[in-house]
């Protein structure tokens, strides 16, 4: 899978989660679903979305991850 893959893959979870429960997932819940062991490889994904303008959150929040972009 590409990193552009798994970008988008990171993405579309959020977007559901975010559908479904109204509360952005967390970092764990985020690791799970990708089916990483660390929580670096989550945390770069989302700094990629972020310097793409895809995503935003409060620093040092958790749950407030939200989507600036709709596909």
């Amino acid at each position: 899978m590409t990193n552009r893959e798994a970008d988008e893959e990171l993405l579309a979870f959020i977007r559901q989660y975010i559908a479904e429960r109204h509360i952005s997932p967390c970092q764990r819940e985020m690791k799970d679903h990708l089916g990483h062991k660390t929580f670096s490889s989550v945390t770069a994904r989302l700094r990629r979305l972020r310097s793409q303008g895809r995503i935003d959150w409060i620093d040092r929040s958790p749950r407030t991850v939200r989507i600036l972009e709709e596909s």
